[in-house]
C-alpha cells in the first residue's frame, strides 16, 4: 500500500499518495503529494485502506472505491472506481478491513463476509471461488474484530478465541501446520485474546493479561520471539509476557 488516507473530525475524508487505480476517490487516476484539500465523502465514521481499494462506512452503510479487479469493491464487476459510488453495497455494517485484493466486514451482532479474490480460501467460504459481491450469509459469528493479511484472515471472537483461515504456507494460521485452509476452523487456536493484527505473512495477538503471542513468518525476526525462525503455532515474546 502507497497511499494514506485520514478521516476528519467532521466525518470528511481525503486522502494522498499512489492514485494508479482510483483509489484516493478524487476521480482521477493522479497521485497526489498532500491531503486533498475537499473531502471525497463526508459522515463517514471508519475507513480501511487495501494495497489499491478503500472502503468506508456511513451510517452502516459501505461504499468502495480503486482496485477493482477480482470484485473488492463489492459491487458486482470488476471495473475499477475513481471516486466512491453514489450508493452503498451493504448495509448494517459495522466494521470494515480491507486487503491486497479482498474485503471483509462485521455485520448485525458479529456476522463476518467477505468477497473479492479467494485463491488461497481467505474469504472463508469453503471454496477458492472468486465473489464480485458481498455474500448474503455470514461465515462466522460471534466476531469483535477481524484482521486481514496478504491471503490470510483471522478473526477475534467476543469470547477472546481467534481463529485464522486462508493462505497458511508459513505458519500464519497458527494451527500448527502449513496447509491452507478455505474456511475459519471450528476451535481457537489462542483464547483470552484482546486485539488481533496481521502483517504480510505472519500474525499477532494481545491477550487481557497484557502479554502477546505471534505466529507465522519470521525471517526479519517480526515475530519478537528472539529467533528467526518460522512458527506454526502462537510464541510468546519474552518481553512482554507476563
Amino acid at each position: 500500500m502507497n497511499y494514506s488516507c485520514a478521516l476528519l473530525q467532521s466525518g470528511g475524508l481525503r486522502c494522498w499518495g499512489d492514485n494508479a487505480s482510483g483509489q484516493l476517490g478524487d476521480g482521477s487516476i493522479l497521485n497526489r503529494v498532500s491531503p486533498l484539500t475537499s473531502d471525497v465523502l463526508s459522515g463517514v465514521t471508519a475507513i480501511a485502506a487495501g494495497a489499491g481499494h478503500s472502503c468506508s462506512l456511513s451510517s452502516g452503510g459501505l461504499r468502495c472505491w480503486g482496485n477493482n479487479e477480482f470484485g473488492q469493491l463489492g459491487d458486482g464487476s470488476t471495473t475499477n472506481r475513481s471516486s466512491p459510488p453514489t450508493a452503498s453495497v451493504l448495509s448494517g455494517v459495522t466494521a470494515v478491513a480491507a486487503a491486497w485484493n479482498y474485503s471483509c466486514v462485521l455485520v448485525g451482532f458479529g456476522g463476518l463476509r467477505c468477497w473479492g479474490y479467494n485463491g488461497n480460501g481467505q474469504l472463508g467460504d469453503g471454496s477458492t471461488t472468486n465473489r464480485l459481491s458481498p455474500p448474503t450469509s455470514d461465515i462466522l459469528s460471534g466476531v469483535t474484530a477481524i484482521t486481514l493479511g496478504v491471503s490470510h484472515s483471522c478473526a477475534l471472537l467476543g469470547s477472546g478465541g481467534v481463529r485464522c483461515w486462508g493462505f497458511n504456507g508459513n505458519g500464519q494460521l497458527g494451527d500448527g501446520s502449513t496447509a491452507d485452509r478455505l474456511s475459519p476452523p471450528s476451535a481457537d487456536i489462542l483464547s483470552g485474546g484482546s486485539a488481533i493484527t496481521t502483517g504480510v505473512s505472519h500474525s499477532c495477538a494481545l491477550l487481557g493479561s497484557g502479554g502477546v503471542r505471534c505466529w507465522g513468518y519470521n525471517a526479519s525476526g517480526q515475530l519478537g520471539d528472539g529467533s528467526t525462525m518460522t512458527r506454526s503455532s502462537p510464541v510468546a515474546l519474552p518481553t512482554f509476557c507476563p
